[in-house]
């Protein structure tokens, strides 16, 4: 089961987040065939110095898809899909962390459950440094249970996802979206009668420092009025949905950075120590 991992990198990019990002894809346990980074526009040098730095190390492996403008994520998904060589794709933002037996577990289950056209997990969430856990999102993981709870919330954490590149192209793939392009796509796919699953694991940890400042703001309110109004649109809402979303993501948005931070923390998130049993840090000291 050869696959395709799928990157993106904009000028606002920390050097060592995603130097990280980029080493958690080769210290994997079973390691992609091939590497497509989508530089979003121009990055700076130390950036440019980094993703030259381990395509030269690793010949062959990487595939990079240069921008001459930033287009955001969703475009620049788009056009790395296009680059993508293999049947199966996974996903990592450029400041998250793939643990080290990620796509192993992953290609595991697409073996077992071939009737499953993407596959995300859960994540640990972190704020400045990746040991500093503090939360874990738990998306559902059986179909009927995501479909029911994918009306209101993304049913899969993006960065974390591996699909099938043929059945996300049917389903229209990602779309020119400032916010929420992946969620658009998990949509389209369900709609489409396509099977999605989630292995209850943390396989992936998310950066969540700068993410909670993102949400806010009257721009962030227009695009998720946007976006509710496509879902509404292509009937994977009804109208009550509709505005029982947009009120709630209005109120988030509104209310004050640490205010939200902390519904983040404490509402939509649970945190069991149990959870993180599997995150071995040591292995991190060792890949230095």
């Amino acid at each position: 089961m050869k696959f395709s991992v799928l990157m993106t990198v904009y000028n606002g990019e920390k050097p060592n987040s995603l130097e990280l990002a980029i080493k958690s894809l080769l210290w994997q346990t079973i390691l992609p065939n091939q590497i497509v980074i989508v530089k979003d526009g121009i990055l700076s040098k130390e950036l440019n110095d980094i993703i030259d730095k381990y395509a030269k190390e690793n010949s062959g492996l990487f595939t990079i898809v240069q921008l001459n403008e930033n287009k955001g994520i969703g475009m620049a998904a788009k056009i790395g899909l296009e680059y993508c060589e293999h049947e199966f794709v996974a996903r990592l933002d450029s400041d998250d962390i793939s643990l080290p037996n990620r796509f192993e577990r992953q290609l595991e289950f697409m073996k077992k459950n071939i009737d499953v056209s993407v596959v995300g997990t859960w994540t640990g969430e972190f704020e400045g440094n990746y040991t500093n856990i503090v939360s874990v999102r738990k998306p559902a993981e059986k179909m009927e249970d995501i479909i029911k709870k994918s009306k209101r919330i993304s049913p899969l954490t993006n960065t974390s996802t591996m699909f099938k590149k043929e059945h996300v192209l049917l389903s229209g793939g990602y779309i020119d979206l400032k916010f929420g392009e992946d969620y658009h796509l998990w949509a389209k796919m369900i709609t489409n009668g396509y099977k999605i699953a989630n292995i209850p694991e943390i396989l992936v940890l998310v950066d969540v420092s700068n993410k909670y400042k993102k949400r806010g703001g009257i721009a962030m309110i227009k695009q998720q009025v946007k976006l509710q109004s496509l879902f509404l649109g292509m009937g994977f809402i009804n109208i009550f949905d509709f505005f029982i979303n947009t009120f709630i993501r209005v109120v988030l948005t509104l209310v004050p950075n640490t205010f939200r931070r902390l519904i983040y923390k404490n509402i939509l998130r649970r945190l069991n120590n149990q959870d993180l049993n599997n995150i071995d840090f040591s292995f991190f000291n060792q890949q230095k």
